[in-house]
């Protein structure tokens, strides 16, 4: 069964405590701050001119930026978790 299903049954039946429904939505919560947190990165560096920093500042903070994108593509193989709406 897939996992939508299962959250769906667990939700319709009550089978599953509160917790679990709790903590799906703070995944969600930290899965739409990592991405809204890349792009707007992103921006920062398409709109500056980091010319002028030193090199070891400009590769902490690319180091940075690519944790934080591989976060959120290893957050996007669990969509399915992450995304789930109740059924109407």
């Amino acid at each position: 069964m897939a996992i939508k299903d299962k959250l769906n049954s667990a939700w319709q039946t009550n089978e599953t405590m509160d917790a679990v429904f709790e903590f799906r939505a703070q995944a969600e919560n930290a899965y739409n701050v990592l991405q809204e947190t890349v792009s707007k990165i992103d921006e920062i560096i398409a709109e500056a001119d980091f010319s002028g920093v030193d090199a070891e500042i400009l590769e902490e903070g690319t180091a940075i930026r690519d944790i934080l994108e591989q976060s959120k593509d290893a957050l996007d193989g669990h969509s399915a978790f992450i995304t789930w709406r109740q059924e109407k």
